[in-house]
């Protein structure tokens, strides 16, 4: 495909290969990060008593952060081939998974027990 891509050498075109993957990669870590977080506060919420109707919302965003990290994981290029978009659901991801903190932690504080 002429003008698909810039005439580049080997060392650059390396260059531009490991420098996508290292941030796809840093956005998959930071994904990651923040599922467990969902998947702690998560357990915490339950031990505490926290509501039915909170904990299946945290689920579903917990479904919904874990597809969109997970549809990357199984990629197996780090996001190469469509950095763009893999750099979209990740962030959709961590979004995701933040909210369902926030609302955990909210109905925790609301018990006392944050």
């Amino acid at each position: 495909m002429p003008g698909c891509h810039p005439k580049w050498n080997a060392e650059q075109q390396l260059y531009q290969i490991d420098a996508i993957k290292n941030y796809i990669s840093g956005k998959m870590r930071k994904s990651e990060y923040w599922l467990g977080e969902l998947i702690d506060t998560y357990a915490a919420a339950k031990r505490f008593g926290v509501d039915e109707a909170t904990l299946a919302k945290a689920r579903e965003k917990h479904e919904e952060a874990h597809v969109l990290w997970e549809w990357w994981t199984a990629e197996n290029s780090d996001g190469f081939h469509n950095p763009d978009l893999a750099r979209d659901s990740l962030a959709a991801s961590i979004t995701a998974s933040k909210e369902g903190v926030a609302l955990l932690n909210k109905a925790l504080e609301e018990r006392g027990k944050k």
